[in-house]
């Protein structure tokens, strides 16, 4: 509310203002049953050769050689006795007799760069090496995530174990490579895998539709993480957007949970962290305040910085106001004439004289006037 009233002294004619202001989703086995010597071709996928068909992933399994590189061979599933007291020779193999043709290794990679954990696989070794030695190596995105040794014995079935594949190396990598240190005469088959993911889709974030807040010049004013989410049309395919970081501050000071704005160390907006944005010294009008990012539940960001604005008001004053003398002068009354010249920004909601006969009246008279800017009193 604003009120000013025009205090007028009849005698001295003195005039004076008053103001009052008021992905893999669970543990899978790819185990491959089908008829001996049957070729599956060079690049195997899960659910072929009477292997489990793993939902929302594709694993391609291809020979490659001693440097990874694949070979481009076909793979062909033996599941025949060799005739060394009952020995089978099952899993894939370059041949229809894994024990007369050598080859070094096997890739087990997803199609699409989903990730999974590596848990294990069986080997049989047909050789008269006695004992050949793998090395087992995880990657995810080309990079190695590390390796570790492992070896099969001549003529047995060897399973390699979870134990053996630490979650530090082999959880989430989207390719697992098995190669020999040797020429490996033999079969692989039984490739245990576990919680493969999708991979994490950053969110999108193009715009604010409006002023992320509103305040008044020179008055610091709260950003919560509600207040961006509410103008932005911030969005994420595979997740949801959990908070803002923050890339820049445009204009004014920025500070985040009481403690100045860190690019590195304290910049991130969200359901604990809210900050708080003070514009520049006189500035009204929508101001740039900064920039932001949205980030995902996974840590993802979007891709460009948007710009956040804020409605800054001009500060409310005390409006101001003009009088002149009083005319029409009788005995008993006289007209009051005056002008509220500045409203202070603000709606002036009720106008009037405040009037005495002397100048030292300790209780002068109020009149209220509405739309006018004369009165006539009666004195």
């Amino acid at each position: 509310m604003r009120i000013a009233y025009l205090f007028i002294s009849l005698c001295l004619l003195f005039t004076f203002s008053h103001v009052s202001l008021a992905q893999i989703n669970s543990a899978q086995t790819i185990n491959f049953s089908t008829t001996d010597n049957t070729n599956l071709g060079s690049l195997v996928n899960d659910g072929d050769g009477g292997s489990t068909d793993i939902s929302g992933v594709q694993i391609n399994i291809f020979e490659i050689d001693a440097t990874g590189t694949p070979t481009g061979n076909d793979l062909i599933y033996n599941a025949n006795d060799i005739g060394f007291g009952g020995v089978i020779e099952e899993g894939l193999s370059i041949s229809t007799d894994p024990s007369l043709n050598a080859w070094r290794g096997i890739s087990i990679k997803t199609n699409d760069g989903s990730e999974f954990d590596f848990n294990g696989f069986e080997s049989w070794e047909f050789s008269f090496a006695m004992t050949v030695t793998f090395t087992v190596e995880g990657f995810k995105d080309g990079v190695s995530t590390g390796s570790v040794t492992t070896t099969s014995a001549m003529g047995d079935r060897q399973e390699h174990a979870a134990s053996e594949f630490s979650d530090a190396i082999f959880g989430e990598v989207d390719e697992i490579r098995i190669i020999s240190d040797e020429d490996f005469y033999g079969t692989f088959d039984v490739f245990l895998l576990g919680a493969a993911t999708q991979p994490n889709s950053a969110p999108t974030f193009t715009e604010f539709s409006g002023p992320v807040e509103t305040t008044t010049e020179d008055t610091g004013v709260q950003i919560s993480f509600a207040d961006l989410a509410a103008v932005g049309d911030e969005a994420d395919a595979d997740g949801f957007v959990e908070q803002f970081a923050v890339q820049s501050v445009t204009s004014g000071t920025l500070t985040i949970i009481g403690a100045p704005y860190d690019p590195v160390f304290n910049f991130l907006i969200n359901a604990d962290f809210t900050a708080t944005w003070t514009p520049p010294a006189g500035q009204t009008g929508t101001l740039n305040a900064f920039t932001v990012k949205a980030v995902d539940n996974q840590g993802a960001e979007s891709s460009t910085a948007v710009q956040a604005t804020v409605t800054v008001n001009s500060a409310a004053a005390a409006p101001t106001v003009t009088t002149s003398a009083a005319t029409s002068l009788t005995a008993t009354t006289a007209t009051l004439n005056g002008d509220v010249t500045s409203d202070g920004n603000e709606t002036i909601t009720e106008r009037g004289f405040v009037y005495a006969k002397t100048s030292d009246d300790a209780t002068p008279t109020v009149a209220e006037v509405n739309g006018t800017t004369v009165i006539k009193v009666t004195v």
